[in-house]
């Protein structure tokens, strides 16, 4: 990949990273008003948010790792120069 390129992969891996970060905060404030005032039904479906996009998280965590690696000249499946 043409080295631009790489480094738009980088900024998007980025991007989508902070994103997540955002739903997860949004999840663990939405989960903390439930515990006052929700049921249980509710509480859990909070929880399994909570979850989920912890899981989203470090996918998009992965993907940053990746780009950086490639950006860098490293294969990251190998680890090796490219």
């Amino acid at each position: 990949m043409p080295r631009d390129r790489l480094q738009q992969a980088v900024t998007d891996a980025y991007l989508a990273l902070e994103a997540s970060k955002k739903v997860m905060e949004s999840c663990i404030k939405a989960y903390e008003a439930m515990l006052l005032h929700g049921k249980a039904p509710e509480i859990e479906r909070y929880r399994a948010a909570i979850m989920s996009s912890c899981e989203a998280h470090v996918d998009r965590i992965d993907q940053l790792i990746w780009a950086q690696l490639e950006a860098g000249g490293i294969d990251p499946r190998t680890r090796k120069l490219l």
